[in-house]
């Protein structure tokens, strides 16, 4: 039988995985045909979204979380006509800042794999809204996706980073339905970012979750998965920027 559905590619964030989508992806299946994208065997941007690209459809809907969004601006500039939808979450068209990269550094050089798994979870919940920190199945799902992804995995991830493009001249040219959703606490990617890229991007709106820092996708799922359903099928009925 042929599979109408629509296909959504989700690309995860810096040592994250599959798991990071789990909501997403049981409950936008009824409506999409979900593939997730392994972020972790390349070190460059371009090679991330070029096997994106390679192991893509010819059309697609593509949603990026943090690192993942800066691969799908990547993507953008080299297959806009291959995008049907775009949202961006939690993320960044801008260079990384020199204090970031000097963060992750010492857990990327890290060899004892139990201090790299208690390093990166560490400084993964400090992107967390404060409340949700200390809730024991985040902290298991962070750990679990830091110890699948491994240090190799970081540290090829980690020099994509470092070496990304900015992106921010190329926006204006994006021009299909975007998305632009983020934790309202995200001092990763603060509302100064989220309200560039909603400026810079036509047909786009932004959406802020409350109570909410970095990692939306598990911080508050059910909203961050509302808001992707409402994004593939009634992105033009009037929906108002701002907190959702």
């Amino acid at each position: 039988m042929k599979n109408d559905k629509p296909t959504l590619i989700l690309l995860p964030g810096m040592l994250c995985n599959e798991t990071l989508w789990e909501h997403q992806t049981a409950h936008l299946a009824d409506m999409a045909d979900i593939r997730i994208t392994d972020l972790t065997r390349a070190d460059s941007v371009r090679e991330m979204a070029l096997a994106t690209l390679a192991e893509s459809p010819q059309h697609f809907a593509l949603a990026g979380f943090s690192l993942g969004g800066i691969v799908a601006f990547e993507i953008m500039r080299l297959a806009p006509e291959r995008v049907t939808h775009l949202a961006l979450l939690d993320t960044t068209p801008r260079l990384i800042r020199p204090e970031t990269a000097d963060l992750w550094r010492p857990i990327a050089d890290t060899n004892d794999p139990e201090t790299f798994v208690s390093l990166a979870v560490n400084q993964l919940s400090l992107m967390m809204n404060p409340q949700h920190r200390e809730t024991p199945a985040l902290f298991h799902r962070l750990q679990n996706m830091v110890s699948n992804v491994g240090v190799q995995g970081l540290r090829n991830q980690l020099h994509a980073q470092i070496h990304r493009p900015d992106s921010r001249a190329a926006l204006p040219q994006i021009n299909v339905p975007t998305l632009i959703l983020a934790g309202r606490d995200d001092s990763s990617c603060p509302l100064e970012v989220q309200l560039e890229m909603a400026d810079s991007i036509p047909n786009s709106m932004l959406a802020l979750i409350p109570r909410c820092g970095h990692f939306s996708c598990i911080e508050q799922p059910e909203k961050t998965t509302s808001m992707l359903r409402w994004w593939l099928t009634d992105f033009d009925d009037g929906m108002v920027n701002g907190d959702w």
